[in-house]
């Protein structure tokens, strides 16, 4: 996921996380002044709703992207803002409609708000920073001179953004940056490398030239940042953002929302771990079988390539003996496909077992761990062998 789309998601996230925030504040407030929420009195359940609502509004008026991965004190005093205007506009909302409340149940209500909303906002982020540690976003950059040089030194001092230089494309090289050929050779580069995005570092006066990288990665379906030089007059098209703290102009392929990404993740995890939970026993007999009629390990792991390249390890319950790979010379005369594709029909390395799963498909079951894991997708294409898309 890209740095913008990160941000939109994260900023979502903790959104979308204030509607259990206020949830157990009102719960709280309840328990604490009335003993349980059953209790609370009809002018006290009109402020809840109230104050939920209004919560919502006001973190969602409030929320910027270029905040999220500021360090904590600004986080902290930007929500403490936000909540002292929320408690102002809240009185002025209780005064005006003259609505008598208990005042044990609104102070209550408002430090809990707080806390949990301290709580809620710091997890995730916690977590965003944990997971980018391992899923830094690999930027090829395009372009020489002064702005490409600024954009490195930028990026390198920014330390604990999830930025990665993986090489550079232009005329000249850059001390310490892999130099990847000229910018002609930007096809070949986002095949055989692993490339989330793209950040061009170019005058705006050479339109030509940048227009091209953009109208490629987005050809190639990659998120594609233009550097603002704010002395020259900004475009139109795209939308302004932030790459590592430098400002950009940014051009996303049209299928990339964020809202359907979250929602097909959503369905991924939930779809996934109702799979593995509902059928372990199958998984169980199955892995019996394997062994009691071959000897070798119950799974088979292949590397695959999933989204932008990456190479991920895929699961699946082994259905040939254990060293079909070994004997692939000896069947290769038999192979039904041409190009790097290898296909079979009666693959004498095939066990007894092997055969029935692989008639009935059961020996891609465990690939709803990759699917957990997010390396592939419920609804998407069949991630392809490393050989046959070299």
């Amino acid at each position: 996921m890209g740095i913008i789309r990160k941000r939109e998601l994260i900023r979502e996230l903790i959104w979308l996380a204030q509607v259990p925030v206020v949830g157990a504040a009102v719960l709280t407030a309840a328990i604490f002044r009335f003993g349980w929420i059953g209790a609370i009195p009809v002018n006290d359940r009109l402020f809840s709703f109230s104050a939920a609502v209004l919560w919502l509004l006001a973190v969602k008026l409030a929320e910027d992207n270029r905040l999220i991965w500021q360090e904590p004190g600004k986080q902290m005093m930007r929500l403490l803002k936000t909540w002292l205007a929320y408690i102002f506009a809240l009185l002025v909302l209780l005064v005006g409609i003259k609505l008598d409340i208990s005042r044990v149940f609104l102070g209550v209500f408002s430090l809990s708000l707080l806390l949990y909303s301290l709580l809620a906002r710091f997890g995730l982020l916690w977590y965003a920073r944990q997971s980018q540690k391992e899923d830094r976003v690999r930027v090829l950059l395009v372009g020489s001179g002064e702005m490409a040089n600024y954009a490195v030194r930028h990026i390198e001092e920014k330390t604990g953004q999830d930025v990665q230089i993986i090489g550079i494309l232009g005329e000249a090289q850059l001390p310490g940056i892999r130099w990847l050929g000229t910018v002609n050779e930007l096809g070949r580069v986002l095949h055989e490398e692993v490339v989330d995005e793209i950040l061009i570092a170019m005058p705006l006066k050479d339109y030509e030239e940048w227009k091209w990288v953009i109208d490629r990665g987005e050809e190639e379906g990659k998120t594609v940042h233009l550097l603002a030089n704010l002395g020259e007059k900004r475009l139109i098209r795209g939308q302004a953002g932030e790459l590592a703290d430098l400002p950009v102009i940014s051009y996303m392929p049209s299928k990339q929302n964020i809202w359907q990404r979250m929602a097909k993740r959503a369905f991924d995890v939930v779809f996934s771990s109702l799979v593995l939970i509902g059928g372990a026993p199958v998984f169980l007999l199955i892995a019996f079988l394997i062994k009691l009629d071959s000897k070798g390990p119950v799974f088979f792991i292949q590397p695959r390539v999933g989204l932008n390249g990456r190479i991920f390890k895929m699961i699946k319950f082994r259905t040939m003996v254990p060293d079909a790979e070994a004997r692939l010379k000896e069947v290769a005369h038999l192979n039904e496909m041409d190009g790097p594709v290898f296909k079979i029909t009666n693959d004498p390395r095939i066990t007894r077992v092997g055969k029935f799963l692989r008639k009935t498909s059961l020996d891609e079951l465990p690939q709803f761990i990759n699917v957990l894991l997010g390396d592939m997708s419920v609804v998407g294409p069949r991630p392809a062998l490393p050989r046959e898309v070299a």
